[in-house]
């Protein structure tokens, strides 16, 4: 299925839904900023995969110490390092959804795989479409979405 879309406006949507995922959830406030993505040095990176209505990737990268914030407030009881994965790929896939919702409108399929860490360097695949740098309370945390053709 092909989808026509407006990279611009993705890339908006994209940052009001993380925006919004960190207010929701975490209550961290987090804004777009106008610095570079290569500033990011990222110790956790995180991905979900769109397969409705467009093939898209979208990628999460932030440090170790916000992960772990981000637990605190999701898990008080204390999760452990489960939980600091889970608090990383709950916020991507809550964001995500919001994303695609509004993007493409509400009542269209959407269809998102499950959320996960890349490991080891782990390239990601796909077309750079858009890429911006988030502040959450001080810390830097780098979102980009590609473009993936998937193999089947």
């Amino acid at each position: 299925m092909t989808v026509a879309s407006d990279i611009a406006r993705a890339g908006e949507v994209l940052a009001q839904s993380m925006s919004s995922a960190f207010a929701d959830m975490c209550f961290l406030d987090a804004r777009p900023v106008p610095r570079a993505t290569s500033d990011i040095l990222p110790e956790i990176r995180a991905v979900i995969d769109a397969l409705k209505p467009t093939s898209w990737r979208i990628e999460l990268r932030l440090p170790a110490s916000l992960q772990g914030r981000m637990r605190e407030i999701l898990f008080p009881d204390g999760a452990g390092v489960a939980g600091e994965e889970d608090a990383v790929l709950e916020l991507l896939n809550v964001a995500a959804g919001a994303f695609l919702t509004g993007y493409f409108g509400r009542g269209q399929e959407i269809k998102l795989a499950l959320p996960r860490l890349l490991y080891f360097g782990e390239a990601c695949e796909g077309t750079e479409l858009a890429s911006f740098v988030l502040d959450v309370e001080g810390v830097l945390v780098g979102v980009w979405l590609y473009s993936v053709r998937y193999r089947y």
